[in-house]
């Protein structure tokens, strides 16, 4: 009888082990904002991120700390707690009050949901 139960488990483990893995895909696009103090004058600043975008005008921010002249970087839509709908954006970094640097992109929806990223050039 306990040949017949460790057979059974045997065989209900090998069954287990020998089914075929079922996969899940995910892909996202997101826009890294960068801010460098390229002279480090300035040993420590917040940088406040606001992308906007243009059609509705709605606007999201977040906040970060940047220490001397590192890079600090954040990442739309992910650390602004939003999804990337298909739109026209603007972005803009402020520090101590005054815009530092800007820019603009776009979503643009192609077929089954792939999504497209444009940069543009800011004059």
């Amino acid at each position: 009888m306990k040949k017949i139960s460790i057979i059974f488990i045997l065989t209900i483990i090998a069954i287990i082990f020998a089914q075929e893995s079922s996969w899940q895909q995910s892909e996202t696009i997101n826009i890294q904002l960068g801010v460098r103090d390229k002279n480090s004058n300035l040993a420590e600043y917040k940088a406040t991120f606001k992308v906007t975008e243009t059609t509705t005008e709605k606007a999201v921010e977040t906040t970060i700390t940047v220490t001397a002249d590192q890079w600090g970087f954040v990442n739309f839509p992910e650390d602004f707690g939003v999804d990337a709908l298909k739109g026209d954006y603007d972005w803009t970094c402020t520090v101590a009050g005054k815009i530092v640097t800007y820019g603009k992109f776009d979503f643009k929806k192609t077929g089954n949901m792939a999504r497209v990223l444009t940069y543009k050039k800011v004059k």
